[in-house]
């Protein structure tokens, strides 16, 4: 998986989004002290959520 701002999608979800059914592609953030996250957004709908990928 590729670190990047969570400007561009670099991680796409096996799940589909859970409001329309669309495809969730993310970008993968890490802050220092912090457990690493996934921003997924949803490219139909918008819809975002934050999830940790090792929960």
């Amino acid at each position: 998986m590729e670190v990047d701002n969570g400007d561009e999608p670099r991680f796409r979800s096996p799940d589909p989004c859970p409001r329309c059914g669309g495809v969730l592609d993310g970008g993968v953030l890490v802050e220092i002290d912090q457990p690493l996250t996934i921003t997924l957004r949803c490219l139909d709908c918008g819809y975002s959520a934050l999830v940790d990928p090792f929960a």
